[in-house]
């Protein structure tokens, strides 16, 4: 089976010049869609054939540019990273997302707070691993936007931010999965289909949706129109973008309902978040299982505010459209 990520150097992803990306990306995803099929050879006999296209759709989309590459590999790079090893001088070109990240996550709580605009601070105080996340959102977003129309962008854009927001909202009530975590697995929900999207006709991309509109599972809609499942794109997609191969391995495993008894404690994490926001999603907290609740360290009695921060979320919305503008328009906060 190949090995991802191996070697200490690499992983933080600053050692790789503009000029390598290119190939870096190539065999990262040649080595991760190996990875995935060998995977499934080992519990089935065979693997998907989706894997070959995902492949394809992603090496021709390439949704995360060098620049922001480099900046999510620093967090999301290496396995267990610890994210207050991280230099903040990493994100120095995104300052602005950072201040309009602190802005929206601290002021709309707090009105009465006094931001400084302070770079080291606030990216101490966000985290890492959420300015990571948030360079992951806001690249493949402008990434996807150049090649969709606004109708079908804005349809799949707004789904994935209402995941990504309930995602946050986990993570207020876990004191085992960090904001950047929340974010990238909610917003992975739908990333993949986004992708997918985006590679091929407009044609395809209505008929995807008209598909979703009226119910159809989310994967065999892909298979249908694209011949691959959307949440192969989304893990390929995360390796495009400088994660860790335990990251798209964990949330791939939930389009097949597959036993996850073996995985080990990164991937179980992240397949257990994935899981609990896409029931959250679809309004079905209910079927969150004890073990999957336990494992993201929900407490039974704060069920409850999780439950009205929720539906508040469904009432008023993400709060997230900000990720939509160029880093020069995010400084502007009406």
């Amino acid at each position: 089976m190949a090995s991802l990520n191996s070697g200490s150097k690499s992983n933080s992803g600053l050692d790789i010049v503009e000029g390598e990306f290119e190939n870096k990306i190539s065999e990262d995803l040649a080595k991760t869609k190996e990875v995935f099929q060998n995977i499934e050879k080992s519990k089935w006999g065979g693997s998907s054939p989706g894997w070959d296209i995902a492949h394809k759709v992603v090496t021709k989309v390439r949704p995360i540019p060098w620049i922001f590459w480099t900046m999510i590999r620093s967090a999301y790079g290496r396995a267990g990273v610890d994210y207050l090893s991280v230099d903040p001088v990493n994100f120095s070109v995104v300052e602005n997302m950072i201040f309009r990240a602190r802005y929206e996550l601290e002021i709309t709580k707090n009105p009465d707070s006094k931001l400084k605009r302070n770079f080291t601070e606030s990216v101490n105080i966000l985290g890492a691993d959420t300015v990571a996340a948030f360079c992951f959102i806001h690249a493949l977003t402008k990434r996807v936007s150049n090649q969709l129309s606004d109708r079908i962008f804005k349809a799949i854009i707004e789904d994935a931010f209402i995941r990504a927001r309930l995602g946050l909202v986990l993570s207020d009530f876990s004191n085992i999965i960090r904001p950047g975590m929340g974010l990238i697995a909610g917003f992975a929900g739908r990333a993949g289909l986004a992708v997918l999207l985006s590679s091929g006709k407009e044609e395809q991309a209505k008929r995807a949706l008209n598909g979703l509109a009226t119910g159809k599972d989310i994967t065999q809609m892909g298979f249908e129109v694209y011949g691959c499942d959307p949440l192969q794109v989304a893990a390929l997609s995360l390796i495009a973008g400088g994660c860790h191969s335990d990251i798209a391995i964990g949330i791939s495993l939930f389009s097949g309902k597959r036993d996850d008894s073996t995985l080990d404690d990164e991937k179980s994490l992240w397949l257990a978040t994935f899981s609990a926001i896409e029931h959250m999603r679809i309004g079905k907290f209910d079927n969150i299982s004890p073990e999957i609740l336990s494992r993201l360290g929900i407490i039974e009695s704060d069920i409850p505010n999780l439950l009205t921060s929720i539906q508040l979320v469904f009432r008023q919305g993400h709060g997230l459209g900000w990720l939509k503008l160029a880093l020069s328009e995010m400084a502007e906060v009406k």
